[in-house]
């Protein structure tokens, strides 16, 4: 069963669940590449040493890495990302405003808001002046308001509850507020989870119905745009 697709809009284009992201450890391995192509590059410890096991050259980068943080990404923030995590996408056909949500239960609600709060500071510094961070209220809980110049998305985060919430487009609010009608009555939906056995690992679905016209809209509108040089799209 899943709590998210109760919280999910009738309308919306795209739609993910599955549990325990924080146990997968694809997030984890990622980031540890991430930081071992960095440190090689500036000439730090890239490659796991001759006695290390893959799960400590893992957890060894993170160490590293939260010397210069202040905290450690993997045990403060990944490793709590615990039960039922998802997304959904859905656009205004008329506006063209996009929402996106990611969400995802915690293990310790305490520590995740803590590690959040320090990459908030990451984040203003790394800006350089461009960037900014705000705080607001959603359902008596901090969510963090990144934004970073005009055009731009402007990014939320925070634990809401016992779950963080990544947003942007006002999606935070969408999902505090209650999706109303919820993708779980779409009768489109219905019909393809009939065809599901009630026992999987996870569900993602994708509206080609509404992705298709909205694709070709978007060429559509972007038909004779100048790109620099003679021909246009």
């Amino acid at each position: 069963e899943s709590a998210l697709l109760e919280r999910t809009p009738a309308d919306a284009l795209f739609f993910l669940s599955a549990p325990e992201l924080g146990q997968t450890g694809v997030l984890q391995n990622l980031g540890a590449a991430a930081i071992s192509l960095a440190f090689g590059q500036f000439g730090g410890a890239g490659t796991p040493a001759p006695s290390e096991t893959g799960e400590q050259f893992v957890d060894r980068q993170y160490e590293e890495l939260a010397a210069l943080l202040g905290f450690n990404l993997k045990t403060d923030l990944l490793d709590q990302l615990s039960g039922e995590y998802g997304s959904w996408v859905r656009v205004n056909a008329e506006t063209a405003a996009v929402e996106v949500l990611f969400a995802s239960g915690v293990a310790d609600a305490g520590t995740v808001v803590n590690a959040l709060s320090q990459l908030n500071v990451l984040i203003q510094g790394a800006g350089g002046g461009a960037t900014t961070v705000s705080t607001r209220s959603v359902d008596g809980s901090t969510v963090n308001v990144v934004e970073t110049g005009p055009g731009a998305p402007t990014i939320e985060y925070g634990v809401v509850g016992d779950r963080l919430l990544v947003g942007s487009g006002g999606a935070i609010d969408t999902d505090a507020a209650g999706a109303g009608e919820t993708l779980s009555a779409d009768p489109d939906f219905q019909a393809v989870m009939e065809e599901l056995p009630e026992e999987r690992n996870g569900t993602i679905y994708v509206d080609l119905g509404e992705v298709i016209p909205l694709t070709q809209g978007l060429a559509e509108s972007a038909e004779g745009m100048d790109l620099g040089g003679e021909a246009g799209i």
